[in-house]
């Protein structure tokens, strides 16, 4: 029992401490930051889409002045998911938001403690989650930028980094299949953060692997775990990639990352704002990396260099010399000096601002912090220590817990707001299809201004749009819908070949002479159609393989031999 209790206390701690972080959430209502009135707007959007039976949910039919966009087939859907299961448990929007926001957040703290706990003991393990939690890039994430796939990614990459552990050292049915859920987690839940953290991901797995004993019968399945995510993923993470260039974002950069990167200084010590990320060093938001992030690399990078020189480097001090490495690779990756590495690896055009790395040294800190704290043996010099880091921890992020404004807004304000809810949602219209040049100020749904023909029986309900329409000679017809490959258009119940019209890039049809129903409905393209068996395949193959693995292990324990 007391074993139990002193187990749970650090698991309260980390509770206790995200108090603070998350207290700007309390108040009823949405606040405003960079991305998350956009946030507001797709969830709504979203959460429609699943009413009418769209799923996977790929395009806003109403986004677009009701022409239509493909946003969630390429911007994380895991965040929105989750927010509509809240909403649809009776909780506002902006509350569904909210709770998404502090459930990863405090999730993030726990997996990181779980991760650390594979090395350290409750104290340190402790501190280094506390650590992951306070960092000013987090904060900025929650009331700065709202880049809130982002904060659901910072639960899912330790949670990762302990599955693979998990799995390489004990082999554990748990740690299968955890790789496999956190691998999909991290996919669907921000995939630029994908692209930030793959190098100190593949850098840790290598050592992993290089430390591993009884590697060859475990090299498989742990191939295996990380195919079945990718696989459980490719629901969206196919035409995510596959598609890209069917919209603007695949054909032109909307922000230069040359023009964004932070100096050396900023990253030392830059100024809290509430603004944006601008060319040159006159930036309205700050780029520091943290004040006990510093604190604990300088005290790791001494302590690193005291044990080269006296002693042959355990398993944890080469993990710490790993995380310092990948500290300041990812330092100077943020540097103006690191461009031609940003030329030769093109995914980090996608990045787009080059200070994101951030988030890579959030990770790199917290395992030095739970590292240092590790080395004291003294129970009187930890407490010291501890006391000190925490002090530093709180004290230099005592100004960065709230948000631009006490004002709330309440999910009527983002519906009433008709130029935010029904435009699109992104800076300046990437997610729209490349046919598209500009969204016309027309509603979509008024199909009479829009197609110029004498129609009757008009029908639009969400994706399904019927009419019928009589012609005296063979006629090129342009729906309410901008072109994109998931559209369908039948005439009297047989599919007719689409294209976009003009440079506003409508769907067009053509019909022969005479009367006919059309409809113009939803489908899913070839490379969909892969993405969704793959998924429903990889579900299955975990479920099959988690059961096989769990009663193989049952039947090595005494009690279930004979079951």
């Amino acid at each position: 029992m007391v074993k139990k209790i002193r187990n749970l206390i650090p698991l309260f701690l980390i509770f206790i401490s995200i108090v603070p972080i998350t207290q700007a959430l309390l108040p009823a209502g949405f606040f405003k930051t960079h991305d998350g009135t956009h946030h507001m707007v797709r969830l709504m959007h979203f959460y429609d889409e699943l009413s009418r039976g769209q799923f996977p949910v790929r395009i806003a039919v109403d986004m677009a002045n009701g022409f239509g966009s493909p946003v969630f087939n390429y911007f994380y859907p895991l965040f929105y998911y989750l927010g509509s299961l809240f909403h649809f448990l009776r909780f506002t929007y902006g509350g569904s938001l909210k709770l998404v926001i502090y459930l990863a957040t405090l999730g993030s703290g726990f997996s990181m403690y779980w991760w650390l706990r594979g090395y350290f003991g409750r104290v340190s393990s402790m501190i280094g989650a506390i650590v992951y939690l306070y960092a000013p890039y987090r904060l900025g994430t929650l009331y700065v930028t709202g880049q809130y796939g982002a904060t659901l990614a910072f639960f899912f990459v330790p949670l990762l980094l302990a599955s693979i552990d998990r799995y390489l050292v004990k082999k554990s049915f748990l740690g299968f299949v955890v790789i496999a859920l956190s691998t999909f987690g991290l996919i669907t839940s921000h995939n630029i953060s994908v692209v930030i953290f793959a190098i100190p991901l593949a850098l840790y797995i290598g050592l992993k692997l290089v430390e591993t004993k009884s590697l060859k019968e475990k090299l498989l399945p742990f191939g295996t775990s990380f195919l079945l995510g990718i696989g459980l993923s490719a629901f969206f993470l196919l035409p995510a990639v596959l598609e890209l260039p069917l919209i603007h974002i695949g054909r032109h950069e909307v922000f230069d990352f040359r023009q964004h990167w932070p100096t050396f200084r900023q990253l030392v010590y830059s100024s809290w704002g509430y603004w944006y990320s601008v060319p040159g060093p006159n930036d309205g938001m700050s780029f520091q990396v943290g004040g006990v992030q510093w604190l604990v690399v300088v005290m790791s990078a001494v302590c690193l260099f005291y044990r080269l020189l006296r002693e042959q480097l355990r398993r944890k001090d080469r993990s710490a010399f790993l995380f310092l490495g990948i500290f300041w690779v990812t330092v100077f990756l943020m540097q103006p000096q690191s461009e031609p590495v940003w030329a030769f690896i093109s995914l980090f055009s996608h990045v787009q601002f080059p200070w994101r790395f951030l988030a890579v040294t959030v990770l790199s800190c917290a395992f030095l912090a739970s590292w240092v704290v590790s080395l004291v043996g003294s129970k009187v010099a930890k407490l010291v220590l501890v006391t000190f880091i925490l002090a530093v921890a709180f004290y230099s992020n005592r100004n960065y817990l709230r948000t631009f404004e006490p004002v709330r807004y309440s999910d009527d304000y983002y519906v009433h707001d008709t130029g935010l809810y029904y435009g699109t949602t992104d800076v300046a219209g990437e997610s729209l299809p490349i046919w598209v040049d500009k969204v016309p100020e027309t509603c979509g749904v008024n199909a009479d201004a829009c197609l110029g023909y004498q129609m009757v029986n008009f029908r639009a309900v969400g994706d399904l749009t019927t009419f019928e329409v009589t012609t005296k000679s063979p006629q090129l017809l342009q729906a309410m819908r901008f072109y994109f490959p998931l559209w369908q258009v039948l005439v009297d119940g047989q599919p007719v070949e689409t294209f976009p019209i003009g440079t506003g890039g409508l769907l067009g049809f053509p019909v022969q002479p005479g009367k006919h129903l059309v409809e113009v409905r939803l489908n899913s393209t070839p490379i969909e159609r892969i993405g969704n068996s793959l998924s429903l395949i990889s579900l299955g193959l975990i479920i099959v393989i988690s059961v096989k693995m769990l009663r193989r292990h049952l039947l090595s324990m005494g009690p279930y031999k004979n079951v």
